[in-house]
């Protein structure tokens, strides 16, 4: 049955592609994904997306040598829907950041940034970056999405803060902070963008949250319960996208 697949699976394709003749190359391990699991054949119509908002409809031409060829035959271009969020999460365990990353995208980040604060794990390797980026893809395309967060080298806690100037609001969870939940500190928030700030185990120390606060960071607080980081990250996503729209 031809355009079995274009309904169930979204496919990612760099922006190098469609080529100047419409025609799209998938890599060699979506390639490998889409014969081998997925029994895509020539003649078959498959969706995917650039990560930057369009979606084409592509029609297959080859599955010659485990590499995917198609033609595209329609573009759609999808408008960003939300607020942009941006998270700035401190270095925790590889699979714990794995996680976030994986729901952050589901819930429509703009941006990821792994914080290398006091208490935070080492991230050491391109390799573990390579990982993060992989899992957003694999959520991007699970989720029928069209956007990719950017997913940004390892920063120092100094060069995060330098990043600050980019932001119109500034908004970090901090277990010392007893009085503002997340939805009360949203009463106040202008339009524009969100940087959100979660620590590690054993949260953003008293002297980062005072340089937080000079670049206007504003604590909030999740509850009386003691939350895991990636819950924290996850959980605070989730009420953003709720409140906001994001």
């Amino acid at each position: 049955m031809k355009g079995k697949i274009a309904g169930h699976h979204r496919f990612f394709i760099t922006p190098d592609y469609p080529d100047s003749n419409g025609v799209v190359r998938f890599s060699k391990e979506e390639s490998r994904h889409m014969i081998s699991s997925l029994r895509v054949r020539k003649g078959d119509f498959v969706t995917a997306t650039d990560g930057r908002g369009n979606i084409y409809r592509l029609a297959v031409e080859s599955t010659s040598g485990l590499e995917v060829s198609a033609r595209v035959r329609a573009v759609e271009r999808l408008e960003r829907e939300g607020r942009p969020v941006d998270l700035f999460q401190a270095v925790i365990k590889p699979a714990k950041m794995e996680l976030i990353v994986e729901k952050a995208t589901e819930l429509g980040l703009w941006g990821f940034t792994p914080v290398a604060s006091s208490r935070a794990e080492r991230m050491v390797g391109r390799s573990k970056l390579e990982r993060l980026r992989k899992a957003a893809v694999e959520a991007m395309k699970q989720s029928l999405g069209a956007y990719l967060p950017d997913v940004r080298r390892p920063a120092s806690f100094g060069e995060a803060l330098e990043m600050m100037d980019d932001f119109d609001s500034v908004l970090v969870a901090w277990e010392g902070e007893s009085v503002r939940p997340l939805h009360r500190v949203l009463d106040g928030y202008r339009d524009g963008r969100i940087a959100l700030w979660i620590g590690p185990a054993g949260g953003f120390t008293e002297s980062e949250v005072a340089l937080l606060g000079e670049r206007g960071g504003v604590t909030f607080t999740l509850g009386r319960q003691r939350l895991k980081s990636e819950t924290a990250a996850i959980a605070s996503l989730s009420i953003l996208h709720h409140l906001l729209g994001a």
